[in-house]
């Protein structure tokens, strides 16, 4: 009797390998990555104006070479988006398929943990000055690489034992290979709690310098970015959990995110002296001039990262010259006092000695 059953049944495709709900390379995929792409446009020329006018003094006052980190840091962490989240496909035997490179040492470590630590050098440059009276840092890449070393380190052994790998999709249909990184759970892990150390340390700064909160408006500033960055960290935690990042909104709305973090901390903090210097250059150094002059002080030669740190230093420099001035005052009172408790004292006795006269002489045989 012949067999007519077919042994030859197609099996589905395994879930970890299959094509994303919404295919890479959708029109807005497209739309959004062109409209980021633009908006790259000023802020790469923002941060030349600032490196060719950094003598400029409004501008030397926004520690240019920190800066111009930052906005490195942003322009990394926006092109690894692009590549993790998948937005025009991933071709096998490209460069785009090295796992490790684009998660974990251009988004992870170069991108989002240097923008981040960016941050807490600028809290640790303003406790140095507003409270233990000290200029700020001045190795900026040293002290930038030894708060990295965590996630460098992390990054190496990730590298070392092959922490992610390619993997082409099953249903794909075309000559090209597309596929996506898949990430072993430890290293996922791993990775995942690294960020919150950067972020207990920002907090353990944020309190420290908490006093500080209603002077100085650069502190507010830092803390704003330090907490939206928390917010976008859990809200990439939620999509990736959920798998949203595979539908082309969710990706889309991630890297407008991450965009939208980067471009407003360095508006918001650059925006004034950078427009001035290029439309208005000698006005506003005349009106930035006054302002540091409205606290006399001999301390204008130092770097501050903010014409309010620096005249909130020279307020509390102040503070100080005088209150040991009056320590001084009241210790000279003190000895005065003294001198004159002591004359007194002695004028009693020569005069109790001159009414007395020659002693009796009852006295002198006695």
């Amino acid at each position: 009797m012949e067999n007519n059953f077919d042994w030859n049944i197609p099996c589905p495709p395994r879930e970890d390998t299959k094509s994303p709900t919404n295919p890479p390379g959708q029109p807005w995929d497209y739309v959004i990555v062109g409209l980021i792409s633009v908006g790259l446009i000023p802020f790469i020329a923002a941060n030349l104006v600032m490196i060719i006018n950094r003598n400029y003094l409004p501008i030397k006052t926004k520690s240019v070479d920190l800066t111009v980190i930052s906005s490195l840091g942003g322009i990394i962490w926006l092109g690894a988006t692009v590549v993790v989240n998948n937005h025009f496909g991933r071709e096998k035997g490209t460069l785009w398929t090295v796992c490790s490179l684009w998660t974990f040492w251009l988004q992870a470590c170069f991108g989002f943990a240097l923008w981040l630590n960016c941050l807490i050098l600028r809290l640790i440059n303003l406790y140095f000055i507003l409270i233990l009276r000290r200029g700020s840092v001045k190795w900026v890449s040293l002290a930038l690489l030894a708060l990295l070393s965590p996630i460098i380190t992390l990054c190496i052994f990730a590298s070392a034992f092959g922490a992610s790998r390619f993997k082409k999709n099953e249903d794909q249909e075309g000559s090209k290979v597309l596929g996506d990184c898949k990430f072993n759970r430890g290293w996922s892990i791993g990775l995942l709690l690294t960020f919150p150390l950067y972020f207990c340390i920002f907090v353990g700064l944020g309190i420290l310098l908490r006093n500080v909160r209603p002077l100085y408006n650069e502190f507010r500033l830092i803390m704003n970015g330090g907490v939206l960055s928390a917010f976008l960290y859990l809200l990439t935690l939620v999509t990736v959990s959920t798998k949203v990042h595979q539908e082309v909104t969710g990706r889309c709305f991630l890297l407008l995110a991450v965009a939208g973090l980067v471009f407003y901390y360095f508006y918001a903090r650059n925006a004034e002296a950078v427009y001035n210097c290029v439309f208005n250059r000698q006005e506003y150094l005349e009106i930035f001039r006054a302002q540091l002059n409205a606290v006399p002080s001999s301390s204008h030669s130092r770097t501050f990262d903010n014409p309010a740190e620096e005249m909130l230093y020279d307020a509390r420099e102040e503070s100080l010259n005088l209150q040991s001035e009056i320590n001084e005052l009241e210790q000279e009172l003190a000895k005065l006092e003294d001198s004159l408790k002591k004359e007194k004292e002695g004028g009693r006795r020569q005069t109790s000695r001159g009414s007395s006269g020659v002693p009796s002489r009852q006295g002198s045989f006695d």
